[in-house]
């Protein structure tokens, strides 16, 4: 009698302990955004997460992306001083932040560690060469000015772009076929040609079609130090090689929403990469794109289509059944005997 106790709380243990394990899983199949969000509890917000496999993989998670409006690259300049005092802002998220912290103004002035909100008239370009912009630390995606008492900044201005321009935080510029200019949101790690602004303070345009570079680097290779403004270029007709991508100054970012509404259409979704140490990288996805699901359970429900499901835990808690009506029965023969 004692065994058969001993045995069923051992089997609760082994149960108990798989279903509370903080172990995440990956689908065998993959799904769309909205299929992996009803298949499964997705993970969400965690930043680190334990896996079976150490392979690197890209996989959905429980977020949606709403996009800051366009900024565009001015340069660098002199921040007078004004009522708004700067804010502090964080390593990697120089450009998100100042984003949010200047979210009524037109204009935002990043240093790597600060962030002001300008007018208009209280910016002034000067000539120094301290006054240089350079990638942000740990955002290999922005602009910034080393810290300074000279009160310079990397300014940037807010620009509308109503046109459907893809998923991406840099502007791009092309020429199709046809001849018709039209721009394309990509990632800013990609090694492209340039459109610049022709000389400083001026509103020509080149283009530079001897180093593909990424953007922040593309700056670089302009005469004038700074790439072309949408809000130019709009106004003009460049002679681009056809089908050819080229950098434009400006740039944008996602906010995440997480164990977000699943009806918010107007969102774009949410992709991880895990590394081997679990650790997830974010990034804006194409929602129809299939992919893997990173469900904090094994459990998946089956959306339409017939895919192969993992219930791991409940074939466990099967067994323990099992276990507990096999064990009643000899405790019943125990007793007629």
């Amino acid at each position: 009698m004692y065994f058969l106790w001993s045995l069923t709380i051992f089997c609760v243990y082994i149960v108990d302990s798989k279903v509370k394990t903080n172990e995440a899983f990956v689908t065998n199949n993959s799904f769309t955004w909205m299929q992996a969000k009803s298949s499964c509890k997705l993970i969400g917000q965690d930043s680190n997460v334990k896996t079976a496999s150490d392979v690197i993989q890209t996989v959905w998670i429980d977020a949606k992306a709403t996009y800051s409006p366009w900024i565009e690259y001015l340069g660098c300049f002199q921040v007078n001083r004004q009522k708004k005092a700067f804010s502090y802002v964080t390593a990697g998220k120089q450009v998100h932040e100042c984003l949010q912290i200047c979210s009524d103004y037109q204009y935002i002035g990043i240093q790597q560690t600060r962030c002001i909100c300008p007018l208009s008239n209280s910016i002034v370009e000067i000539n120094d060469q301290r006054c240089e912009s350079k990638t942000c630390v740990q955002d290999n995606d922005g602009l910034c000015v080393d810290d300074n008492e000279e009160v310079m900044y990397a300014v940037y201005k807010k620009v509308s772009i109503e046109s459907e321009v893809g998923i991406g935080n840099c502007l791009t510029m092309v020429e199709n076929s046809a001849g018709t200019d039209f721009y394309w949101a990509n990632r800013c790690d990609l090694r492209l040609y340039q459109v610049c602004e022709h000389e400083k303070n001026k509103t020509g345009i080149q283009t530079a079609e001897i180093i593909h570079d990424i953007w922040t680097l593309s700056h670089t290779h302009c005469s004038s130090g700074k790439l072309g403004l949408y809000s130019v270029t709009n106004l003009q007709k460049l002679q681009l090689i056809s089908n050819t991508y080229y950098w434009l100054g400006d740039i944008r970012r996602p906010t995440y929403t997480f164990y977000s509404d699943i009806t918010s259409s107007r969102d774009h979704c949410v992709a991880a990469i895990i590394d081997r140490s679990g650790n997830l990288e974010r990034y804006v996805e194409d929602c129809n794109k299939s992919l893997p699901a990173l469900c904090n359970h094994p459990d998946v429900t089956v959306p339409t289509g017939g895919l192969e499901v993992e219930r791991d835990h409940i074939t466990l808690i099967v067994v323990l059944i099992s276990v507990v009506v096999f064990a009643g029965l000899v405790l019943v023969l125990l007793c007629m005997s």
